[in-house]
């Protein structure tokens, strides 16, 4: 029979009677579209269940509902249901209880793993087994292959281009919340990211790469930013063993753990492997059958003190990316300097003064992050606008570019997008030169540390025209004397600011208030000094994050809703002396969220009132979510912003 003949023959079946269809595990919309004409609709309550793990599928089908997205089940939903399916109809022992949920928090919220546990757990209803089970619980679920082969089928009908970036994740810790940027700049150096457009940078490529994992509920967002973006991400442990599994098929990740999965000296490892430690760095260093892979992690399971590196830990001469994000290093290792392909390069280092003179010798490097304990600048040199491969330069405390004059350099860095933090001076012209030879970047960082008075000019910004987000960081602003430029001496295209120190008088916000593409601002550590702030019409016109912290402010002024029209979220967080929240920002159409953290109680109860005001409106979707200063617990769990 031909399928359209068996598509009639269904539809004739089904014609004037009451039905339930359920189809379950679809994986594309090619399945309902060819069967969807054969479900009447005869109004007679019949129903359609479809179940996907893709959302993209979720959201092609629905006809008259919203797809209804499963949650992980919680530790008391997970012992319930494995408690019903180990005793069926009969009561569970009290003496289990405590094993039972402990074994039931293993799973994890996931109710496939809870099912197969609970298989097990009813071939022997003793509590010896019940607490040898719980021990070695995590070994056990790694080698089911009942559940490995279902959450296989993931992995299958992945794209090529995203299998590799979905493995990737199994060289990270169990359990990590992984920096959405560190992951992103990762696939970049590995090669896992090719666009076929150049109107798309490698970066966004691979962010949408990152989003399609998610909406293939493969990976999970942990922390959100503030325009809604991917800050930090995870995955479950059962698929992080099928990533390992997968990625030790294709020679990709051979985890090394000198305490669980030593692995055989004996044995060669491929060039293609990408290799990490969860203690130390110590056992593979040694091993010469090692030199030929192309990545390195290490990660330490707590905090150690600051060590050198010896020769031996890089012999790896193909490196591509290493990531020493976790050790605490005393000093910038040289050896790295000799690894010449070496694309991504990520350190911790307790003590750093200047970046070494040749840093240039890394000329394929992409990104560069070093994280510095000590508080104080570091001086890069010359040699950095050889590395016109770099995209990426991203460094916790302030830094200060080597005088460029008569150096004869030609050099510029077109490929950078992220510059951090960039030390400014008085006039700002030093910055200026820097700048000029950075014109495509899209993130950047100044840095102003404390100094003796006189006010200070922001470097000219306007022809920065990929720029989106700047952050004025600490002393950035000078307490006296100093101005916001104009308007149209910012870039065109910046969405996001952030302002912290300085005290500026709020008059000056105005300017602000008049960039046509802002949509995030952050305001920090009285970076506007004063008591007052009104705003005025045509102000934040697109602004859709609005964060107040660490401000003195006691009156906030708000007269009308065209001050912010398109507000979606207001966070107050450490105003104490904030008399209230203005009322009429309730009105704002697009309002979903205000957040009020340690900050005074009338402030809190302004928020409240707002959000009872706007329910006697008929809005009821206005969350508040509150923490004042005497309160021990917010009346809501606080997201991060």
């Amino acid at each position: 029979m031909s399928d359209e003949k068996l598509a009639l023959e269904l539809y004739r079946n089904l014609k004037g009677n009451k039905y339930l269809i359920v189809m379950d595990d679809v994986w594309n919309i090619r399945a309902w579209n060819d069967l969807e004409m054969s479900f009447p609709d005869d109004k007679n309550g019949s129903r359609i269940i479809i179940t996907s793990r893709l959302d993209d599928v979720a959201l092609s089908i629905k006809r008259v509902s919203t797809p209804h997205r499963l949650q992980f089940l919680t530790e008391d939903e997970s012992w319930d249901l494995l408690r019903r399916k180990v005793y069926r109809k009969g009561e569970c022992p009290s003496e289990f209880n405590e094993v039972g949920k402990d074994i039931a928090a293993k799973c994890r919220g996931l109710p496939l793993t809870i099912v197969v546990v609970a298989g097990l757990l009813a071939k022997k209803k003793n509590l010896d087994w019940w607490k040898q089970l719980a021990a070695s619980l995590g070994s056990v679920l790694a080698n089911s292959e009942q559940i490995m082969d279902i959450l296989a089928l993931s992995y299958e009908h992945l794209p090529l281009h995203l299998q590799s970036c979905f493995l990737y994740f199994g060289a990270f810790p169990e359990d990590s919340d992984i920096l959405a940027y560190r992951l992103i700049w990762l696939w970049i150096a590995e090669g896992f990211v090719c666009p076929r457009e150049q109107q798309i940078t490698m970066e966004d490529l691979a962010e949408d790469y990152l989003k399609d994992l998610i909406n293939r509920n493969l990976v999970l967002v942990s922390k959100k930013t503030s325009n809604g973006g991917i800050r930090t991400c995870r995955i479950h442990d059962m698929l992080r063993e099928l990533c390992l599994r997968k990625a030790e098929e294709r020679n990709l990740v051979q985890p090394i753990d000198w305490y669980k999965r030593v692995a055989s000296p004996s044995t060669p490892i491929s060039s293609n492997n990408l290799c990490f430690h969860s203690h130390g760095f110590h056992d593979l260093s040694e091993n010469p059958l090692c030199t030929n892979i192309c990545s390195r992690f290490f990660y330490a399971s707590e905090r150690t003190p600051p060590r050198e590196l010896t020769t031996t830990s890089f012999v790896y001469k193909f490196l591509w990316a290493l990531n020493l994000c976790y050790i605490l290093l005393k000093v910038f290792p040289l050896e790295i300097l000799q690894l010449f392909h070496l694309r991504f390069l990520e350190l911790w280092i307790d003590h750093l003064d200047k970046l070494p003179l040749l840093i240039s010798n890394l000329w394929n490097l992409e990104s560069l992050i070093i994280t510095k304990e000590e508080w104080d600048g570091v001086i890069i040199p010359v040699g950095i606008w050889k590395m016109v491969k770099l995209r990426h330069l991203r460094i916790s405390e302030e830094i200060e570019f080597e005088t460029l004059s008569n150096s004869g350099c030609p050099y510029l860095l077109n490929e950078l997008q992220t510059l951090s933090a960039l030390k400014l001076s008085h006039s700002g012209k030093d910055a200026e030169d820097i700048l000029a030879r950075t014109p495509n970047l899209r993130k950047l960082t100044f840095y102003r540390g404390p100094s003796k008075g006189g006010s200070f000019s922001l470097p000219n910004l306007e022809n920065l025209s990929n720029l989106e987000s700047l952050k004025l960081s600490e002393n950035s602003w000078e307490l006296t004397h100093s101005r916001i430029p104009q308007p149209n001496k910012f870039p065109e295209n910046l969405k996001k600011l952030i302002l912290s120190g300085g005290h500026l008088e709020w008059k000056e916000i105005s300017k602000l208030g008049k960039l046509p593409r802002l949509e995030i601002l952050k305001l920090r550590r009285n970076c506007f000094s004063g008591h007052k702030w009104k705003t005025g019409d045509g102000e934040f016109c697109q602004l859709k994050f609005l964060k107040l912290s660490w401000m003195d402010l006691k009156q906030w002024i708000i007269t009308s809703t065209r001050h912010f029209p398109n507000l979606e979220r207001l966070v107050v967080d450490r105003c104490k002396y904030l008399e209230e929240i203005p009322a009429v920002i309730g009105d704002v159409p697009t309002l979903e969220t205000i957040e009020v953290y340690w900050s005074s109680r009338s402030a809190v109860d302004s928020a409240k009132r707002i959000q009872e005001d706007q329910k006697t409106k008929g809005n009821d979707g206005l969350r508040v979510i509150s923490y004042s200063l005497d309160e021990k617990e917010a009346s809501e769990e606080c997201p991060v912003s």
